[in-house]
């Protein structure tokens, strides 16, 4: 899919998906992602999907919504899907995402929502049958608007939403086989990575397939590395 770089939509609904390959990160002009009524445990990496616009969800198995999945990046997102889950803790770093209109967040476990969500300019907020301590229920059941208005006075004085990490930046070379320089073969399978990043997470790694092509200034464009399954150097966690 990686390879797919004009593709805007995908709709993997009415599966049974897991999770979805990572080279879809790869997809920057991607513009609806439609996931909804799979089995989906924890929120696929989509840091590289800077041009999605809608992110669906629904009717899944998530229990949270975290920064590492680098939904922060999604700044062109406009609407947001997450109703029928288990969703018990969500990222305020939602609030990066300055165009979003429509976030659904019905029927989750959801008992706190974060005060930086005032901050934005949705037309919708569906919050319907959750166990929501902190947000009285008739300022609920007027709108969204007062929803919103009730968020932002706890907003703390020069609060900042946390702006992106490393590793949500460099996710989107994951696998990119345009950009890596080096190609580590299993078997069939072929992973296209980064000497630098291997290296560092693993010296196994370096000493046995690197360190002597470096020692002898062999200037190779691109290395194919074969790698039995049995010997998989170890790479730290």
């Amino acid at each position: 899919l990686g390879y797919l770089h004009s593709l805007q939509e995908i709709n993997f609904c009415y599966n049974k998906l897991k999770k979805i390959p990572e080279s879809i990160n790869q997809l920057s002009t991607l513009k609806k992602l439609i996931l909804s009524e799979n089995q989906f445990e924890h929120m696929p990496l989509i840091s590289g999907l800077v041009a999605l616009t809608v992110l669906d969800l629904r009717k899944n198995l998530l229990t949270e919504i975290d920064q590492y999945c680098g939904i922060d990046q999604c700044t062109d997102l406009q609407t947001l899907e997450l109703e029928n889950n288990r969703i018990m803790d969500i990222c305020p770093e939602i609030a990066n995402c300055t165009k979003l209109q429509y976030l659904n967040l019905d029927q989750n476990k959801l008992t706190l929502i974060p005060p930086e969500f005032g901050l934005l300019k949705l037309q919708y907020f569906r919050l319907k049958n959750n166990p929501i301590k902190m947000i009285p229920i008739d300022v609920y059941h007027q709108g969204t608007e007062k929803v919103l208005e009730y968020l932002r006075q706890y907003v703390p004085e020069n609060s900042e939403i946390v702006q992106s990490k490393m590793y949500t930046d460099l996710a989107a070379f994951t696998n990119n086989p345009r950009l890596s320089d080096v190609v580590i073969r299993v078997g069939e399978d072929q992973f296209f990575a980064h000497q630098v990043i291997v290296c560092a997470r693993s010296p196994t790694f370096f000493s046995t397939h690197v360190q002597g092509v470096i020692e002898k200034k062999e200037e190779v464009e691109k290395h194919n590395i074969e790698l039995e399954k049995q010997k998989l150097p170890k790479v730290d966690d």
